[in-house]
């Protein structure tokens, strides 16, 4: 019960952390640019979004403990939550 309520969790993080970067992208970059830099967040989602299942399949066949997927899961997702968070911060400063 408590995997399943952590795997909920982390799955709406993600979501919600793949949408909201849209709007730090459109709000960081200056207008003549804007649609470009929420293209580029729009491609290292799907970057992110390719490679992900395929490493996670890979380490699923690898032999080892299957807890393990869920630690290098949480590594990207809190990179990418501290990189949204210095993000805001920085624009925050700079108004």
């Amino acid at each position: 019960m408590l995997l399943t309520c952590t795997i909920t969790l982390a799955g709406f993080c993600v979501i919600g952390g793949q949408t909201s970067s849209n709007a730090i992208a459109a709000e960081n970059y200056p207008t003549a640019i804007r649609s470009t830099g929420v293209g580029w967040a729009l491609g290292i989602g799907r970057i992110g979004s390719i490679i992900g299942p395929t490493l996670g399949g890979m380490l699923l066949t690898s032999p080892g403990q299957a807890g393990r997927i869920f630690w290098f899961a949480a590594v990207p997702v809190l990179i990418g939550s501290m990189a949204a968070f210095l993000a805001s911060t920085v624009k925050r400063t700079e108004q």
